[in-house]
């Protein structure tokens, strides 16, 4: 078969040949139809048109034909071993045949060299790109290092995803280990009261399939992923998801999720992967920090806030009610025969009503109060922005709910101390028959008076609370405190299960 070169060089033979015609028939008519002399003339001017005309053209041919060649050097052009013929005819024409192979060499080592800076080139795109992620993993450490608390810590880490991927919106979860759930504890580009309503179980949805996997996962299009789960309240601007592991020796504690409209890269992933096992660590200290930090001001028994921290709290919050003229009670209860408890039932016994009601108060309160354990089982509640009768209100709400609410049942009765009490009545009835049965008749009518116990065990705790707000005399801690518990004393000595306001006679039973 006849290449596709053959006929484009047949096809501009055949344009040359009427080119020529076309110039030599005009001179042909001239000629003969005009006189001698004015014939003279214009064959003389399309004569030196044509002479004009040919070398131009062949120097375009020339010009094209090096034009080709270059770029098949630099390889903008697919190389082909076909060289450019015209331009071959000419060098041989004027004798630079020599020139042009050494030409040709010097275009070959070129080409190599061309072709070695290409490679060069993109090592060091690379190298850059090398250092810029070494640049934001060091950066992103450094800041990571020096944020010991959990939030500090969770802001870096959302920031630095958000500006390392240039996404649409990112969030962190973390799994919360006493309700086994993921929450969100940070975002950027989404909506709060959106992404607090977002709680997954492991192995629900793409996150917590990669809770449970402890690997990511890349969804291209969520549209046409089942396991995508997303409040209807929050419009979705982006399609793809990348959600990601936080791992540390072998434990996932949460997820990071990064929301795009495309993809997000394989560079990219990788990135963020490196990112996640500094950001897992990070975490993972604050974490732990936290809860040193909440052992060093919770009571170890109640899980309630200690003394210590009621008193650092208090004295913040009668600065702020001093400064802002803002209102502040204070409320120091205790539970009612709380000794005769112990006495009968023995300490474990007066530890479980401890925790119980200080586990009913809690419910009770407002996120900003703040519930202590003042000493034995006094407990404090410091309440900011309330006054005395809302502060009676709300403690009267608690203290019936606590008369009513059956903090000890038979089953709740036979795990606690009740056999230690067994063991000492056994005891005592051994040592002296008579005297036994006295005593023990004597303790049997005291401890019914005294803790409304049943034939079942059913008991009825009470307790008693004393009240005292911030006022023109009252501007200190200590005069706040001690006020507080004088009208708890005053509570007890009319009749206990009471809740007394100091300086005043309100008090309920």
């Amino acid at each position: 078969m006849i290449s596709t070169s053959v006929f484009k060089r047949f096809e501009i033979r055949i344009y040359i040949f009427i080119a020529v015609f076309c110039l030599i028939l005009p001179v042909i008519f001239i000629s003969v139809l005009l006189p001698e002399s004015e014939s003279k003339l214009i064959l003389t001017l399309l004569l030196g048109l044509v002479f004009l005309v040919i070398p131009i053209f062949i120097l375009t041919l020339i010009i094209s034909s090096l034009y080709s060649f270059v770029k098949k050097i630099n390889g903008t052009e697919k190389a082909t071993h076909e060289e450019p013929v015209f331009l071959i005819y000419f060098i041989r024409l004027m004798g630079f045949m020599p020139f042009y192979h050494q030409l040709k060499q010097l275009s070959s080592k070129y080409r190599v060299l061309y072709l070695e800076n290409q490679m060069l080139y993109n090592n060091l795109e690379n190298l850059e790109k090398d250092k810029e992620h070494s640049d934001i993993l060091y950066n992103t450490t450094d800041s990571l290092v020096s944020s010991y608390k959990l939030n500090n810590a969770l802001d870096v880490s959302v920031k630095t995803i958000y500006d390392l991927t240039k996404c649409d919106s990112c969030s962190i979860m973390i799994f919360d280990k006493k309700k086994g759930l993921l929450k969100n504890a940070a975002f950027v580009g989404l909506s709060k009261d959106v992404m607090d309503k977002v709680v997954l179980k492991p192995g629900q949805g793409i996150a917590g399939k990669v809770f449970l996997d402890k690997k990511p996962i890349l969804v291209k299009d969520i549209s046409k992923d089942s396991q995508f789960k997303f409040p209807q309240e929050q419009k979705v601007t982006f399609r793809s998801v990348y959600s990601v592991p936080l791992v540390t020796s072998d434990k996932c504690i949460g997820i990071i999720n990064i929301n795009t409209k495309t993809p997000l890269p394989e560079d990219k992933c990788r990135l963020v992967e490196t990112v996640a096992s500094q950001i897992s660590m990070a975490i993972k200290n604050a974490l732990l920090f936290k809860s040193m930090e909440e052992l060093a001001i919770r009571d170890s028994l109640t899980g309630l806030y200690n003394h210590r921290y009621f008193k650092e709290t208090l004295a913040k919050e009668m600065d702020r009610a001093l400064r802002y003229k803002r209102p502040l009670s204070l409320v120091i209860m205790d539970i009612d025969n709380f000794k005769q408890y112990n006495d009968n039932y023995g300490h474990m016994f007066g530890d479980y009503l401890l925790k119980e009601i200080g586990r009913v108060i809690q419910n009770n309160l407002r996120t900003s109060d703040v519930l202590a354990r003042y000493g034995g089982d006094e407990l404090a509640v410091i309440l900011p922005e309330t006054d005395e009768e809302s502060a009676y209100t709300l403690l009267e709400r608690i203290r019936k709910k606590i008369f009513k609410y059956q903090l000890i049942t038979p089953e709740v009765f036979s795990n606690t101390g009740s056999s230690i009490n067994k063991k000492t009545n056994n005891l005592l009835i051994r040592s002296s028959t008579i005297w036994g049965r006295i005593l023990r008749l004597l303790k049997k009518v005291n401890h019914s008076a005294q803790t409304h116990i049943d034939n079942d065990h059913n008991v009825n705790v009470t307790v008693s609370a004393g009240i005292c707000s911030l006022s023109k005399t009252i501007i200190s801690k200590e005069d706040l405190i001690k006020k507080a518990d004088e009208a708890l004393l005053k509570a007890k000595r009319i009749g206990k299960n009471q809740i007394c306001i100091y300086g005043t006679g309100l008090g309920k039973q």
